[in-house]
């Protein structure tokens, strides 16, 4: 699984931030995607392979993206649709305080924007189609 890491975000040792890629040639190397129709056990294996550079008692927060400028506020440590596409919970963007939450957004043409605030220790990862940033997801968050 290629990561790309975010050194900024990282200059702080309780933050991990990173970006996965997907290889085109073979689109379900690095697929994180349940919602898609892939093979979803090769999917899970993705995502069990990324948990790998997080904390071993880390939690997963992965919702359904609804190109929206709706925001979910993570309040406790809980997995939340990572071993199992979950459509009930829909959202663009996820904020929390929790220590060891990893906040995931999925992206094809849309675009991650990851937030840290180290005063407040609190990060939020935004998925920014063009219907949530006409909204203004980003200033919401």
């Amino acid at each position: 699984m290629k990561c790309i890491k975010y050194n900024l975000l990282e200059k702080d040792k309780r933050v991990i931030a990173c970006s996965t890629i997907k290889n085109i040639s073979m689109p379900l190397l690095g697929s994180l995607a349940m919602h898609t129709g892939q093979n979803i056990e090769i999917v899970k294996e993705n995502r069990n392979k990324l948990k790998d550079i997080f904390p071993k008692d880390a939690s997963f927060i992965s919702i359904s993206q609804i190109h929206s400028d709706k925001i979910l506020d993570i309040t406790k440590k809980q997995n939340i649709g990572w071993n199992k596409f979950n459509n009930d919970i829909q959202a663009d963007a996820l904020v929390t305080t929790i220590p060891k939450v990893v906040l995931t957004i999925l992206t094809a043409d849309c675009v991650p924007i990851l937030l840290y605030d180290k005063e407040s220790k609190v990060i939020g990862a935004i998925h920014a189609g063009w219907r949530g940033s006409n909204k203004n997801i980003t200033q919401k968050s």
